[in-house]
């Protein structure tokens, strides 16, 4: 029925008049539930951000770069200036339960927060952090020295079938006992303890650097020996086995290093200064370096008493015979 004026408007012109208000209007909700979502999406970021360490807050771990009995080792940069550091994290094994590898690492970068020699990695930060098994254990962060070890070095020249040179091995040698000296001459000594090719890296500009100082050791003055165990098996002497260790512990250890670069050979224990005279003439050495490798190798109260000794003789080798 038409009434006074013609038709009124239908539902779909009505529908077409409105569409836009009701377009903003359901604009204006998606965009209300976004920023509610995003604040409530913000407050969690912020409390995780809140949960983690402040080590965790300052360096950013990556890959793996090396593992022991005690500390897991990864390569890691600095947050602010990305700079690569290298990242040590306490970790329980077997043999070595969490309260003490914690123990062990706080420890260690308390010794090494306290050295500063070109040839030993720089303490930079520590802290704790929560692990992937919900465990609080104990960070270091140190220099990262960029190289490969002195054992892939060897174990490069053997696969080349050579060895050290003279001069090479005792160049390297003497740049080791460097960090040891600057060590000994402190209050009290330190003694690293765990000299081995593979706690040594080739850095290309600073040459040899010591690394690892998880075994290392103040002794105080007036005292020759610390009674704490632990030892890295051939490059260790003995007397490690019964806790005894002082002066003489590190010699011990480069005496078979200076071994392994001229020969070859694996660590000894038990050979005569002939047996080592042999094999050095054998390899084309001077016969005097013999001298030097069966005196750092002898019974701890019979042997070079100190890394000073050592190094003096390696010097000072117009004192043995050629």
């Amino acid at each position: 029925v038409e009434g006074q004026g013609g038709a009124g408007p239908t539902t779909s012109d009505m529908l077409t008049d409105y569409l836009p208000y009701i377009v903003a209007v359901i604009a204006g909700l998606l965009a209300i539930t976004v920023v509610l979502r995003r604040g409530k999406n913000e407050d969690i970021l912020d409390e995780v951000t809140t949960l983690k360490s402040d080590i965790e807050r300052k360096y950013r771990k990556s890959d793996l770069i090396g593992e022991g009995g005690m500390a897991k080792v990864y390569r890691a940069v600095e947050i602010t200036t990305g700079i690569a550091v290298v990242w040590k994290e306490a970790a329980s094994s077997r043999g070595n339960p969490l309260p003490e590898v914690n123990a062990r690492l706080l420890d260690e970068s308390e010794l090494l927060s306290g050295l500063n020699h070109p040839r030993i990695p720089k303490h930079i930060d520590s802290g704790e952090i929560q692990n992937d098994n919900g465990e609080n254990v104990v960070v270091m962060i140190m220099e990262y020295i960029d190289g490969p070890n002195l054992k892939s070095d060897i174990t490069s020249l053997l696969k080349r079938g050579r060895n050290f040179t003279i001069k090479e091995a005792i160049d390297t040698i003497k740049e080791i006992c460097e960090p040891l000296d600057y060590m000994a001459d402190l209050d009290p000594p330190v003694y690293h303890r765990d000299i081995k090719p593979a706690n040594i890296i080739i850095d290309d500009t600073k040459g040899p650097v010591l690394i690892d100082f998880g075994l290392a050791k103040g002794v105080d003055a007036g005292t020759d020996m610390s009674l704490s165990r632990g030892l890295s098996e051939g490059w260790s002497p003995q007397e490690r086995n019964k806790g005894i260790s002082g002066p003489f512990t590190d010699v011990f250890s480069l005496g078979q290093i200076l071994w392994h670069l001229l020969t070859g050979e694996e660590t000894f224990n038990a050979l005569d200064l002939d047996e080592i005279k042999e094999k050095i003439i054998e390899k084309e050495h001077p016969e005097w370096i013999a001298e030097v490798i069966h005196a750092s190798a002898q019974r701890y109260d019979r042997r070079i008493h100190s890394v000073f000794e050592f190094k003096l003789m390696l010097e000072n080798e117009d004192n043995y015979q050629e």
